[in-house]
C-alpha cells in the first residue's frame, strides 16, 4: 500500500505492521483506498469488479407472513434472492442435486469379486468330448464365483465429481426463493425454551395446516441445532437446545442453521426435500443478507469484503495524510531498532 500511495522509499521499508501503527493503516480515508479496490492496477481492478460485474438476477419479489407461536400473523418480510435464469434453473439444480447425493449419500462400501480378484483354478474338464460347454474355470462369472465389472466394486467406481461453489451458491438460492408459497417466518422460535414436542408439533400445525410427520418439513433457526450420535442418542451438546430435543423425533422434520444451508452441507438437498420451510425471523434476516439479489455477501470475494470493511473503517476513524506519512517516518531502519522503539512507546503510553 505504501509504493502504491508513492511513499518514500525510506517508509516503505518501515513495515507497517507493527501493533502502534495499526489505528493509523485502518484509518486512511475512503478516497486514498489501496490501488487495487480503486482499479488502478490490472490485476486488482479485475479482481475486485467479479463481484459487480456478477450478474445478480432476482425474481418478482415475494411477500412472506410473519406469524407468532400461535400462529397469528403479525406482519410481512419480503424475499427476494438470486435467482438462476428461468431456461437454465432446473437443469442445473438437478445436476448439483444429483452430483451432491453421488458424493455424499451414495454407498459405495459394497465390493463384490471381480474376475481379476480370484483364483484362475483349473479346467473343470475336457475341451471335447464330454457333451458340455466350453469352460477354462469354475471363477467364471457365469458360475457365481466373481462378477463382471458391471457390479460394485467398492471407492473404486467412485468418481470424484464437483460442483463449482458459486453455481452450488445460486442453487440454494434459487431453491429457498422458489419456496415461498410454503414458507413461514415465525417470530419468538429462537426463544424456545422447553423440550416439549407435543408443544411443537401443534405449533407446527397452526402455521402450516398439517400435521407433523405426514410431509417434509425444513426448520432453519439461527442458535437450535444439533446431531444423532452413531452410537444411539443424541451428541452431548445437542442438550443445549430445547427446540432440537423437541423436534428429533418427529418424522421428516430436519432442523437446519443459516451456516448449514451452504455447499460446505446439505443446504441444497435439505431444501428441495421440504415441503414447508420454517424459518425464525433472525434466520431469516441472516440468510437474506447472505443471499439477496442486491448486495448477498456469498456473492462477494475475500477481497471485496475486506476492502468494504476497510472503508467502513477509515469513515470511522479519519486521519490526516501528512501525519500519517510523519509517524511512519518515525520508525527506525533497522529491526532490532524497531524493536526497543516499539518497546519504549509502550513504556511511554503505559507511563
Amino acid at each position: 500500500a505504501a509504493a502504491a500511495e508513492g511513499f518514500a522509499p525510506r517508509a516503505a521499508a518501515t513495515g507497517l505492521g507493527l501493533a502502534a501503527l495499526g489505528a493509523l493503516v485502518l484509518g486512511r480515508t475512503a478516497s486514498k483506498a489501496p490501488a487495487a479496490a480503486r482499479g488502478d492496477s490490472e490485476k486488482g481492478a479485475s479482481v475486485v469488479s467479479l463481484a459487480a460485474n456478477y450478474p445478480k438476477r432476482g425474481a418478482t419479489p415475494q411477500a412472506i407472513p410473519v406469524l407468532d407461536l400461535q400462529g397469528e400473523k403479525i406482519g410481512e418480510e419480503t424475499l427476494d434472492m438470486h435467482v438462476l435464469s428461468k431456461e437454465t434453473a432446473n437443469y442445473v439444480v438437478h445436476g448439483a442435486a444429483r452430483i451432491w447425493s453421488y458424493m455424499n449419500l451414495r454407498d459405495f462400501s459394497r465390493k463384490l469379486p471381480r474376475r481379476s480378484d480370484v483364483p484362475t483354478g483349473k479346467k473343470p474338464w475336457a475341451q471335447k468330448g464330454s457333451g458340455r460347454a466350453r469352460h477354462g474355470t469354475l471363477y467364471s462369472p457365469l458360475f457365481g464365483k466373481s462378477y463382471s465389472n458391471q457390479k460394485p466394486n467398492g471407492l473404486n467406481d467412485k468418481r470424484n465429481l464437483k460442483i463449482k461453489r458459486i453455481t452450488h451458491c445460486q442453487c440454494i438460492s434459487t431453491v429457498l426463493q422458489s419456496k415461498w408459497r410454503c414458507m413461514y417466518i415465525v417470530q419468538g422460535l429462537e426463544e424456545w425454551d422447553q423440550a416439549r414436542q407435543g408443544d411443537l408439533e401443534k405449533m407446527i400445525k397452526k402455521i402450516t395446516g398439517r400435521k407433523p410427520g405426514t410431509r417434509s418439513m425444513l426448520m432453519i433457526t439461527r442458535k437450535h441445532y444439533g446431531e444423532e450420535s452413531q452410537n444411539g442418542g443424541t451428541k452431548s451438546f445437542s442438550y443445549d437446545s430445547p427446540l432440537y430435543m423437541s423436534a428429533r423425533l418427529i418424522p421428516r422434520l430436519e432442523l437446519r442453521r443459516p451456516r448449514d444451508m451452504d455447499p460446505d452441507g446439505d443446504g441444497l438437498w435439505q431444501a428441495l426435500k421440504g415441503r414447508h420451510v420454517i424459518i425464525s425471523r433472525e434466520a431469516f434476516f441472516d440468510l437474506h443478507a447472505k443471499f439477496n439479489c442486491q448486495d448477498g455477501w456469498v456473492w462477494k470475494t475475500t477481497r471485496d469484503i475486506l476492502v468494504e470493511q476497510l472503508q467502513a473503517l477509515a469513515k470511522e476513524f479519519p486521519m490526516n495524510r501528512n501525519d500519517e506519512i510523519d509517524k511512519c517516518r518515525e520508525l527506525p531502519l533497522l529491526q532490532e531498532d524497531r524493536v526497543q522503539w516499539a518497546k519504549e512507546k509502550r513504556e511511554e503510553m503505559a507511563a
